[in-house]
């Protein structure tokens, strides 16, 4: 009586197997989606804007005796040393002199007291940047005159910005320069101009003065991005913002299924969401239901 006992339980076993595989599908491993993982990366908020390139402190040299140019010494643009040529004169006699200002050809000043100096040189007094080159060769000076355009050698990016997207920003951040894709560095913020409606626009406008922490070998004028260091944090843990749904909360996997559980965000920015979840768990992307059976899609 045993063995028929024994071979009807084999049989009914057997039989369950068989079941079991026809009625298996494939998509009981779950759904197919894409996975993020908690790890560290940088969340930073910032403000996006773009100025121009500059120099700071313009102002003019002048001629330092009378005479004809017979060298121009430097060009626009150029950076010299203190105590470098500018200029070469040649001494100018004083009926030269008084000539000229009859002919109206030299600013109406007093004649008296111009020196007759011969082969004399206007040198810059400080480290400095030509910007504009206000005479020529053969040209006819006097003491005093402007004769070029300074700046100091510290370069400056004036950014105009409206008033609702500079509200925030004071001096002593900071933020990442680049031009045209390439990074040039960082700079500080110097000064946050007074708010004034712009002439051509009449939008409420400010000028933010950044000051770069080393010299960019870019010309005078080139525009330049300007990331502003608003909020944020580096080497936090971190998903990719696809990763949080609207509700604020995360698609946790775990033993194959999902769990909705909240995001706990502190920080995002454009690209990530710093988030208060242990670091290593996965999520899937999309909507699901509550423990929903999901694996990763492969790539």
């Amino acid at each position: 009586m045993r063995k028929p006992l024994w071979s009807l339980l084999m049989l009914a076993g057997t039989l369950l197997c068989i079941w079991g595989m026809l009625a298996w599908h494939p998509s009981d491993k779950g759904v197919e989606a894409p996975f993020a993982t908690v790890e560290r990366a940088d969340v930073h908020q910032v403000l996006a804007i773009e100025g121009r390139l500059g120099y700071a402190e313009q102002r003019y040299i002048r001629a330092t005796s009378s005479g004809v140019v017979t060298q121009v010494c430097v060009q626009k643009g150029q950076r010299v040393a203190a105590g470098e040529a500018l200029f070469r004169l040649d001494g100018a006699p004083q009926a030269q002199l008084a000539s000229a200002l009859a002919a109206d050809v030299l600013p109406d000043q007093a004649v008296e007291g111009l020196a007759d100096i011969k082969h004399s040189v206007i040198r810059s007094e400080e480290n400095c940047t030509v910007r504009e080159v206000l005479v020529t060769q053969d040209m006819l000076v006097t003491a005093g005159m402007p004769v070029a355009v300074a700046s100091s050698n510290q370069q400056e990016i004036v950014c105009r910005v409206a008033e609702k997207d500079g509200e925030g920003v004071i001096a002593g951040m900071w933020g990442w320069l680049s031009s045209g894709g390439e990074a040039l560095g960082t700079a500080l913020v110097e000064t946050v101009g007074d708010c004034q409606a712009d002439a051509l626009t009449g939008i409420p406008c400010m000028d933010i003065t950044f000051r770069p922490a080393q010299h960019i070998e870019l010309p005078e004028g080139t525009v330049i991005d300007v990331d502003v260091f608003i909020a944020g944090s580096d080497d936090v843990p971190s998903l990719p913002l696809e990763a949080i749904t609207e509700r604020d909360t995360v698609w946790w996997v775990s033993g194959g299924r999902c769990t909705e559980i909240p995001a706990r965000i502190v920080m995002a920015d454009e690209i990530r969401a710093w988030v208060e979840l242990p670091e290593g768990i996965n999520v899937a992307l999309g909507e699901f239901v509550e423990g929903q059976r999901v694996q990763e899609a492969a790539e």
